[in-house]
């Protein structure tokens, strides 16, 4: 079994499933006490490399970051957001031409009132057709009577 496979932490000395994109390099688990160990170790060895040893010391990195705070005063100064406007423009809801302006209603109110209106429509067609129905049976359409009745297909 692939994922069964698990090391030993070098800070604890438990055993760990290692993640699957890094089992070939992870050293140590994933409790948080390991993890600062393992920072604290990786920037141990950073630092004894001989290019790297005088890295944040050297005159030309201090003028650096002199040169840098010159150019960007009171970066690290809090700002008060309450003097800045807010991001989004407020903006008033608008009719298109072709629409009405419905007042919001719950849900439930909005299923009724649409049920409502199409049970009217069904009762008005069922009215219509009992009607053109009548209409033909009486043979009031037309001079062929219910021949030419509409309602009638056939």
């Amino acid at each position: 079994m692939k994922g069964s496979a698990k090391g030993k932490c070098l800070c604890c000395g438990e055993f760990y499933p290692p993640d699957h994109r890094n089992v070939r390099h992870q050293r140590y688990c994933s409790k948080p006490a390991c993890r600062k160990e393992s920072k604290a170790q990786s920037q141990r060895r950073w630092q004894q490399r001989p290019e790297n040893q005088n890295y944040f010391c050297s005159p030309e990195n201090c003028q650096r970051v002199k040169d840098w705070r010159k150019r960007n005063p009171g970066y690290w100064r809090k700002k008060k957001s309450s003097t800045q406007g807010p991001l989004q423009e407020v903006f008033q809801r608008q009719v298109a031409h072709n629409e009405e302006l419905i007042p919001k209603h719950g849900l439930a109110q909005q299923r009724y009132v649409k049920s409502h209106r199409i049970l009217a429509n069904c009762r008005r067609a069922e009215r219509d057709r009992q009607r053109d129905l009548g209409d033909c049976k009486a043979g009031r359409e037309g001079e062929g009577g219910v021949g030419n009745c509409p309602a009638i297909v056939g």
